[in-house]
């Protein structure tokens, strides 16, 4: 029998509710737990010689594949983190959010409250807006950051100063379908460095190029 994936992965998410996996691991289960059908998708194609290939094709194919299985099953959600991963969760999203400000809560040291209203619109055009902060203070505060996700969809960003790449996203942004280009148009006019990007971006859409010094990247060699 030919391997339904979309239907193995929401049954697998849903049957392990609020867990979160990534498409890798969830790959790895489809293959340890349907080992004929994929031997069968493997033999089936000239592309895929090893048991490796098959399994980056499963990953591939789920991501591919995420948007429709979101719009069947909108219990089905991801993280926008990276690697994203996938849960199954029949709570809304208000409730979401209030579980993750319990959470967060805690671990948040009293700070001068963050001026929220100064950066939504910000961060509004892009198809994930996000606040990123290193600290903020009050139950105020996180009632705003509430507020704000369930108005407009902003997330938010708990920046780890000494160590960016293990900052946490707290509030996982709600991903919009298109770009605000009026307010992107708007910010490209009073934000030089906004501008750069915006030329950047163009640049690498246009030739598919992209020079790592522009990205602050650091180039290795060979």
């Amino acid at each position: 029998m030919e391997l339904n994936l979309a239907k193995t992965v929401v049954g697998y998410l849903k049957a392990h509710p609020d867990e979160k996996f990534t498409a890798r691991q969830i790959a790895e289960w489809v293959f340890a737990t349907y080992p004929d059908q994929c031997q069968a998708k493997k033999q089936s194609s000239q592309r895929l010689e090893t048991d490796a290939d098959l399994l980056q094709q499963i990953v591939a194919e789920i991501g591919s594949q995420r948007l429709r299985m979101q719009t069947k099953h909108p219990e089905l959600k991801t993280t926008e983190g990276r690697p994203r991963k996938y849960y199954y969760s029949e709570r809304s999203d208000s409730a979401e959010v209030a579980a993750v400000e319990s959470e967060g809560a805690a671990s948040m040291t009293d700070a001068s409250t963050l001026k929220i209203d100064e950066h939504v619109s910000n961060s509004s055009w892009a198809n994930f807006g996000y606040l990123v902060a290193a600290e903020i203070g009050g139950t105020d505060t996180l009632k705003e950051l509430r507020m704000l996700f369930a108005a407009h969809g902003i997330g938010f960003i708990k920046l780890d100063v000494d160590n960016p790449a293990e900052s946490q996203v707290l509030i996982p942004a709600r991903e919009r379908d298109e770009i605000d280009w009026d307010m992107a148009n708007r910010l490209a006019i009073e934000n030089k460095d906004f501008l750069e990007y915006v030329k950047l971006v163009k640049q690498f859409y246009q030739t598919g190029e992209a020079r790592p010094a522009d990205w602050d990247v650091s180039e290795t060699g060979d």
